[in-house]
């Protein structure tokens, strides 16, 4: 069984650092993105993750249109922080996990956020370093965040982090409209 766990996260490993070689070695593809199919595709592909049933999830889509980015980077992004969400919200309250998109004038907003453990201040500067965990607890990998940061870098975007231990995280991810 330890073995089998150790194999698991090597492998677990090995696929993101191919996703990060990726990231950085191919060229953006602009499509136009409908927010709303999108987040609910990534939910569907989550839905078996663990205790995610328990999970009450508030989304909010205030686009009327759809925006042009980059499907794989952005789904890569979304997929990242839900799962990082699921992961971290409580379990002492009813666990909560938000998702609001919306437009400001030339780019997309998107927050997503959790009532859960929250990031200590001491890691909020290390969080998107390459193999970091802020929970000693955690069995990720440690480049999640790192994977997220260098997606909304290549696509010429900001993300910044809001957290309260025992009260939750925010991420707030803005993307410019790109062009194809």
């Amino acid at each position: 069984q330890m073995i089998d766990n150790r194999v698991n996260k090597m492998d677990d490993i090995v696929k993101e650092l191919v996703a990060f070689t990726s990231i950085t070695q191919n060229k953006t593809c602009i499509a136009d993105i409908d927010a709303e199919q999108l987040l609910y595709t990534i939910l569907q592909q989550l839905k078996h993750t663990r205790n995610i049933e328990h999970i009450k999830f508030n989304i909010s889509n205030k686009l009327n249109t759809t925006f042009k980015n980059d499907t794989t980077l952005l789904t890569l992004i979304l997929t990242k922080l839900i799962e990082n969400a699921i992961t971290y919200t409580s379990r002492t309250k009813t666990p909560k996990v938000s998702i609001h998109v919306s437009e400001l004038k030339k780019s997309i907003k998107i927050k997503i956020s959790d009532n859960g453990v929250g990031i200590p201040d001491s890691a909020i500067g290390s969080i998107y370093d390459m193999f970091f965990k802020a929970n000693h607890n955690s069995t990720g990998t440690g480049l999640g965040l790192f994977l997220v940061r260098t997606c909304v870098e290549k696509l010429h975007g900001s993300i910044a982090v809001k957290s309260k231990e025992n009260i939750g995280t925010a991420f707030t991810v803005l993307l410019p409209h790109l062009l194809p």
